[in-house]
């Protein structure tokens, strides 16, 4: 039974998730560990409070791959937090011998024991394959070698194949994108099947269906992601394929000729799982000659000049985009060659301060982390994470010295400032300086008034005994601000004074939104029925002038909400006039139908 280390797992995560999973396991997040045999499972809270399922598989040395069933997918924090728990807190693992498992299964009564795999098997598809796989003949599934195959050949033949997979209906691309899925999953499965035998061929049939994919998605509409599920199928398939222990070198080799630019020309979404197969290819040769190509394409683009001002922007945030990821997938197969000690000179010839402070953060470099922070990480976005990276480090007077010199330099419009000033806060705090995190998160509740930000200060302010005193300077604070009232009604709503809310709300000039109204009628209902009942007849009057189906559903709903604010005699006599006054309404009639009869 192997165990995993921090070395397979630097290896196989970025640094950001090495950091952040730390942050996992220094906050409980991991739980139900078992590890039997060589494959450690276990279950994570993510950051949205939803549970995630982890799997990793071991061996001689350490964690060699993992799947998550969170958004990311790939080695995520996750399954860093799942691999540190077996290293730092090995008593919260669970640990079963196979022998013992395998007797123990055998006592089981066969129909019982038949049961545990059905049910197994309709929650895990890759379970189910390897059940129906038993069934086929001794020696089916042997693999051919893959020397015998040309890549490249094999990829055209097949890319013809997926050509004929027409898309058709030009003049309805929602049509013509469900009439291409169709056809993508049709082929994909009998394709799949027919070169299962031979890693090479099924490696490049994935490869050449994404290609035909990229080529004719642009042109079709997949608002609803059938096609771009194609393609992560596709990807997934690449992914698995690639790993293949009987794979030949020369075949991964032309797979990363292709996939490389590939995953470049599509940096987004099912780029994503492409860099992922890539960073997990082969052995550190292969890696090494990865890098070339990947090295190759950071030589800057043409000049976006040519392509105007009004795209400039989004261009360059792309190409932003483009080099950093690149960067990562670098360092990724750097890692996977045993040249980790190129990391730092690749982020800091590709002017990516912040990668370089994490990079130094996830090899415990406090002081190295800290100093080039506060030199040269200044952008609003970079600020935050950095400051988060520190803090899931528990490096915190490192993340209070970093932002003590770099956060005063920000204006109040940099992005993302509300995550730098938390952060701040949260480091101070953690310093034991109370006083001034409440000081940070009430300047901050000055300059962006919202609830959140509200019960952030008094949850601080409690651990002073001053909430009283902090509760009437925000509201003093929402009071002056001329162009706060949406904030002040939100306020007052959550702090429950209905007037105090009402109040606010009257004085609001610009668009509010109908939900604010309905709360705020809500909470009036009792109190003041009189005014709720004028909230909620404005939002029917204005759902209906709206002239539309789902317009008039929402107006509705909405006049459903008088039956607490009215008695029965003032609500039959408001719809009575309601439905005379748009009687030529049908539509409106039958929604109003809907919710109150007829």
């Amino acid at each position: 039974m192997h165990e995993p280390t921090r070395e397979s797992l630097r290896d196989l995560a970025d640094d950001e998730s090495f950091v952040r999973g730390m942050g996992c396991v220094a906050e409980g997040r991991v739980y139900d560990a078992l590890l039997v045999d060589d494959r450690l499972t276990g279950r994570a809270v993510g950051s949205r409070e939803i549970a995630y399922e982890m799997e990793m598989i071991l061996g001689p040395h350490g964690a060699e791959s993992g799947r998550c069933t969170c958004p990311r997918g790939d080695f995520c924090k996750h399954l860093v937090a799942l691999g540190l728990l077996c290293i730092e807190k090995p008593q919260a693992v669970a640990r079963i011998d196979r022998v013992v498992l395998a007797t123990r299964l055998r006592q089981l009564d066969p129909v019982e024991l038949a049961d545990l795999i059905v049910e197994r098997a309709v929650d895990d598809p890759v379970f189910a394959r390897r059940v129906l796989d038993r069934f086929d003949a001794p020696g089916a599934r042997a693999v051919a070698a893959g020397s015998s195959v040309d890549f490249r050949t094999q990829v055209a033949q097949y890319r013809e194949v997926a050509s004929g997979v027409t898309p058709g209906w030009a003049s309805n691309p929602y049509r013509a994108g469900h009439q291409y899925a169709s056809g993508l999953r049709e082929l994909l499965m009998h394709g799949a099947r027919e070169a299962s035998n031979h890693p090479v061929r099924l490696l490049a049939f994935y490869t050449a269906v994404y290609q035909q994919i990229e080529d004719e998605i642009a042109h079709l509409d997949d608002s609803d992601g059938v096609i771009g599920g194609a393609a992560a199928e596709c990807v997934t398939g690449m992914s698995e394929t690639v790993t293949h222990s009987d794979m030949d070198s020369d075949s991964r080799r032309a797979w990363l000729t292709i996939a490389v630019p590939l995953c470049l020309d599509n940096p987004y979404g099912i780029g994503d799982g492409l860099r992922d197969a890539i960073a997990q290819c082969g052995d550190s040769e292969e890696a090494s000659f990865a890098i070339d190509l990947l090295r190759a394409s950071l030589v800057e683009p043409a000049d976006a000049s040519e392509q105007g001002d009004a795209v400039e922007s989004d261009w360059t945030w792309s190409r932003e985009y483009r080099k950093t990821s690149t960067c990562e997938l670098i360092a990724a197969l750097l890692r996977r060659s045993a040249r980790e000690q190129e990391i730092d000179a690749l982020f800091l010839d590709a002017g990516l301060p912040y990668h370089y402070v994490l990079h130094r953060i996830a090899l415990g470099d406090r002081s190295g982390a800290q100093a080039h922070a506060v030199e040269h990480v200044r952008k609003g976005y970079d600020v935050s994470r950095a400051a988060r990276a520190f803090l899931d480090a528990g490096m915190v007077m490192e993340a209070a010295t970093f932002l003590d010199h770099v956060a005063p330099l920000l204006g109040s419009d940099t992005p993302h400032r509300g995550d730098i000033v938390a952060a701040w806060a949260e480091a101070v705090e953690r310093l034991g300086a109370v006083d001034r995190a409440l000081d940070l998160r009430f300047q901050w509740f000055c300059e962006r008034p919202s609830v959140a930000a509200y019960d952030a200060v008094m949850k601080t302010a409690s651990a002073l005994d001053r909430t009283d005193e902090f509760d009437r300077k925000m509201i003093d604070a929402v009071s002056r601000d001329s162009h706060g009232s949406t904030a002040a009604t939100e306020i007052h709503i959550h702090r429950r004074d209905v007037d105090a809310a009402i109040e606010a709300f009257d004085t609001i000039s610009s668009y509010h939104s109908d939900d604010l109204a309905l709360r705020l009628a809500s909470l009036a209902a009792k109190l003041r029925p009189t005014t709720s009942r004028r909230l909620i007849a404005d939002i029917v009057e204005r759902q209906i002038a709206g002239r539309s189906r789902s317009h008039y559903a929402r107006a509705a709903a909405a006049a459903g909400r008088l039956r607490n604010a009215m008695t029965e005699q003032e609500l039959s006599e408001y719809l009575a006039d309601l439905r005379l006054r748009y009687r030529r309404l049908p539509a409106l009639q039958d929604e109003l139908n809907q919710v109150f009869g007829k």
